[in-house]
């Protein structure tokens, strides 16, 4: 028997920017079109007996990537969120370059171990012809499948990279930098455009992080450059450096829980590994003609200041970018960039009121990162580093213009002091709970 919880569901939302929504657990009334399409439940008020699950697909071009564009604004920024869909019919994808690094450190024992284990050997098996691969075993020390990527081509050499991954059961501390280090130095494919990827599955458990963003800052600035992209397991005390990681090396960063009251992670990891799908573009830019552009990272941007790093588009995969530019009088045009030049662009739609959450989406990343360096006691130039990094001026923000303290515990309470208001400041200003507002 069901019982009558004595209140009922209703459903009423409106979507911008989607080509079609539907619902696996109940059936849909639908109005307007792909610019606002309001969704509610066909059968109206119901009694709430089961989870309602929608399922939306982004406005998409038959055969190149669609760009679409939400802002809102302040006195000073137009804040944006792109996002960049791939064509509908996608028939070809480009070659791979895929090295993974895998931690069999002692941290990742039980579930975490088995479900990387899983992961990795799923994104193996679904190479394509034109991929080559390597694999990277890390603790202590690091163990090589091979000495350069492989081909994928016959399926003979990935059978042997799986047969190999179940076999080692070493482990030991987690070594990641030597392991990155070893990965970036791998001999390089020769392809037109070749998506080159190094993916590293961890709980990043690691001490030595001002290390491996160094590596990450040199590979960013290779023509020939690999993505570098982070799967985390139950990494929530360095998810900063793991975030940091993959916004330094132009990839993309994942958090999920092995813990068994959460979705179970070997379903959790088969949905994420569609971020690392084969890709129908690579090395996608957002340029903003003529103007400026500033990523929710601080990220960077090379000798362009009017472009942001997009990424490998993968063929069944969205990527979204948040960022901001100065407020103009004009509407915000942007486009999408390519090796060979423009392959989508947009004008910002007018909804400016009702998008407002994109500017404490483009906050989030900065606070965040604030919060971690409160408490992350970096020393002097490192931090300075990391707040330039973040767009902040390092000079406005620390202690300046007296005498320099005499003992470090005095120089320390200062830069907390610093860091303190400038966390509640930016906090306030993007609208965001932390733990000093």
């Amino acid at each position: 028997l069901l019982h009558d919880p004595g209140h009922r569901f209703e459903l009423d939302v409106v979507f911008h920017g989607a080509g079609a929504v539907t619902s696996p657990t109940h059936e849909l009334a639908r109005a307007g079109d792909d610019e606002a399409r309001r969704v509610q439940l066909a059968a109206g008020a119901v009694v709430p007996d089961r989870d309602c699950v929608l399922v939306w697909r982004p406005v998409q071009a038959t055969t190149r990537p669609t760009l679409s564009v939400f802002t809102t604004h302040d006195e000073a920024h137009t804040y944006f969120l792109a996002l960049v869909a791939p064509p509908a019919a996608t028939t070809t994808t480009l070659a791979r370059e895929v090295i993974v690094l895998l931690d069999h450190s002692g941290s990742m024992t039980g579930p975490k171990w088995q479900a990387a284990d899983w992961a990795v050997e799923r994104l193996l098996l679904d190479l394509t012809a034109d991929d080559v691969f390597d694999l990277c075993l890390f603790h202590t020390s690091t163990t090589w499948f091979a000495p350069a990527p492989q081909p994928a081509e016959d399926g003979a050499r990935v059978d042997e990279a799986v047969a190999w991954l179940k076999s080692r059961r070493d482990s030991g501390g987690t070594n990641l930098g030597v392991a990155l280090e070893e990965a970036l130095r791998l001999p390089r494919i020769e392809a037109a455009t070749p998506a080159r990827n190094v993916l590293i599955v961890t709980d990043a458990a690691v001490t030595d992080g001002g290390r491996i963003l160094r590596l990450a800052d040199q590979e960013a600035d290779r023509e020939d450059r690999r993505r570098i992209s982070v799967l985390c397991i139950d990494a929530a005390p360095n998810a900063f450096l793991a975030n940091e990681l993959a916004a330094r090396g132009g990839g993309q960063a994942v958090f999920l829980t092995s813990r068994p009251d959460a979705e179970d992670i070997t379903t959790a990891l088969e949905a994420v590994l569609t971020t690392w799908a084969a890709p129908v573009r690579t090395d996608l830019r957002l340029v903003v003609p003529g103007g400026e552009i500033e990523g929710a990272d601080g990220g960077r941007r090379g000798d362009d200041a009017a472009a942001l790093d997009v990424g490998d588009l993968p063929a069944r995969q969205v990527r979204w970018v948040v960022g901001r530019v100065p407020r103009g009088e004009e509407t915000l045009h942007m486009q999408l960039h390519d090796g060979t030049g423009v392959v989508a662009e947009a004008g910002a739609d007018a909804l400016t009121e009702a998008m407002a959450a994109i500017k404490p989406l483009f906050g989030v990343r900065r606070v965040n990162a604030l919060e971690f360096l409160s408490s992350a006691r970096y020393e002097d130039a490192a931090l300075r580093e990391q707040l330039q990094r973040l767009g902040y001026d390092p000079a406005t923000v620390l202690p300046t213009g007296r005498e320099q303290s005499v003992y470090a515990e005095t120089a320390a309470k200062e830069t907390a002091a610093a860091l303190h208001d400038l966390l509640r400041d930016e906090a306030l200003r993007y609208g965001l709970l932390t733990s000093v507002t």
